[in-house]
């Protein structure tokens, strides 16, 4: 029984920091890139460390995604560095 309560726990848990590395963007933080960043990372950190692995190419994606208008040019500038260095780039590099 406790184990069945530990499961349902744990998934409660993954869906809800999943739930929230997917609706978080730079608006909930007032346009503050570096806060964004830091609560974007933290978030992608704690589903990894309940092994929940996301390709670097879709949290990248929703990273820039959940940018807004202001940021276009840091968007394009990083689009255009993930065009010519295809392999190299992940999210860790972006984030540097």
């Amino acid at each position: 029984m406790l184990k069945n309560l530990y499961k349902v726990q744990e998934f409660s848990s993954k869906f809800s920091i999943s739930k929230e590395l997917t609706n978080t963007t730079i608006n909930l933080y007032k346009g503050n890139l570096e806060l964004y960043i830091k609560n974007f990372e933290g978030l992608a950190n704690s589903l990894e460390a309940r092994q929940i692995s996301l390709l670097n190419k879709y949290l990248i994606a929703l990273l820039l995604n959940n940018l807004n208008k202001d940021f276009k040019y840091i968007v394009t500038k990083i689009t255009q560095t993930i065009k010519s260095n295809n392999n190299s780039v992940n999210l860790d590099t972006i984030l540097l």
